[in-house]
């Protein structure tokens, strides 16, 4: 089937991740499953008819690792950050429930999770989703995977449990490192942006060295933190083939996701 075939997909569960953002379950049928396996770090693209009659096409990333035991997956997870009025998000997060249905293209993205055994991401907000997908498979592979992961607030911090409960089971193998821009004094050791003044501390306390020659950098967030990351590797001598990068922009840039 082609690549731009869309499969009607039912939804099984919208849970609430934090206030503005939700993760969304998706059934895969059986004569759908082969086209829909997908590497950790790929997305999905969903159509919408807005109120208005505009048909527009959405692109969320994968947030869980495919099946362990390489089977095709019975089911998708995506998750949705409300961007405006008007749009799918809204939809999916004041509308949309359990035995609703969705049209799907199959998975896509070269944002993927490479095959080595040391892995750094530095994400922001939504940022986490690709990422939480391949820290996952990583880990399950028996790969080590530092995480430094910039958000407001814990309150705005997209599946905050879910890395806890990653750090509570892949001790030595997984640390997160989180940077809060709001946080009070006793929320985090890790205040203010993910920038270049802060990278040296927070690289370090994620247990990684850019001077290994080993580890693959995956950046994932507002497009002037991905830039600022990508040069702060690049000075520092980090080869561009171990860079992989994507941009979470406004729909109108959509185009631009991925870099």
């Amino acid at each position: 089937m082609s690549s731009t075939s869309l499969h009607l997909l039912a939804v099984l569960d919208v849970h609430r991740q934090i206030r503005d953002a939700v993760t969304i379950t998706l059934q895969v049928p059986d004569c759908s499953r082969e086209d829909f396996r997908y590497l950790p770090g790929q997305y999905l693209t969903v159509r919408h008819q807005a109120a208005h009659g505009e048909e527009m096409f959405r692109s969320y990333s994968i947030c869980h690792a495919p099946p362990a035991d390489g089977s095709a997956p019975e089911s998708v997870r995506i998750a949705v950050k409300l961007d405006g009025p008007g749009g799918f998000s809204e939809f999916a997060h004041a509308r949309l429930r359990p035995g609703d249905t969705l049209d799907v293209l199959r998975p896509a993205g070269l944002f993927r999770l490479q095959p080595q055994r040391r892995h750094l991401a530095v994400a922001a907000g939504s940022g986490i989703t690709p990422v939480l997908a391949m820290a996952e498979a990583a880990l399950l592979r028996g790969y080590e995977f530092g995480l430094v992961f910039g958000n407001r607030t814990p309150a705005s911090t997209m599946f905050a449990a879910e890395l806890a409960e990653l750090e509570r089971r892949f001790i030595g193998r997984f640390r997160v490192v989180h940077v809060l821009s709001r946080a009070d004094r006793d929320d985090s050791q890790h205040r203010g942006r993910v920038g270049a003044d802060n990278l040296p501390r927070l690289l370090a306390a994620a247990r990684c060295s850019v001077a290994d020659g080993q580890t693959q950098y995956y950046l994932c967030g507002p497009v002037g933190m991905v830039r600022t990351v990508r040069s702060f590797l690049a000075d520092a001598g980090v080869e561009r083939r171990r860079i992989h990068a994507e941009l979470f922009v406004p729909p109108a840039l959509e185009s631009l996701r991925a870099s």
